[in-house]
C-alpha cells in the first residue's frame, strides 16, 4: 500500500526512498554543480522547480534527472 499524505485536498510532500549513500552524495554534488551552470537544461529545470518547491527539493529533482539520463545512456549503450 503506497502512502499518499493528503488532507482536505492539500498534498503534503513524501519522503525520498533509501538508496546507496555514495550514489546519493555524488548525485547531490552533480545536481548542485548543474544548477550553477548557465544556459543548460538542468539549470533551467532547477530554476523552475526552486521557484515553486524550494531549493532543496529542486536539487533532489535535478539529481533524479541526472540519474535518469545516466540510466538511458547505459541501457541504450550510447557512447559519447
Amino acid at each position: 500500500m503506497s502512502r499518499n499524505p493528503e488532507s482536505a485536498g492539500k498534498h503534503y510532500g513524501g519522503a525520498t526512498r533509501k538508496g546507496d549513500s555514495w550514489i546519493r552524495g555524488a548525485l547531490g554534488k552533480a545536481a548542485a554543480a548543474a544548477a550553477r551552470t548557465k544556459y543548460t537544461y538542468l539549470h533551467a529545470r532547477y530554476r523552475c522547480l526552486a521557484a515553486r518547491r524550494g531549493k532543496e527539493r529542486a536539487l533532489v529533482a535535478v539529481g533524479h534527472r541526472i540519474l535518469i539520463a545516466i540510466w538511458h545512456m547505459l541501457s541504450n549503450d550510447i557512447n559519447t
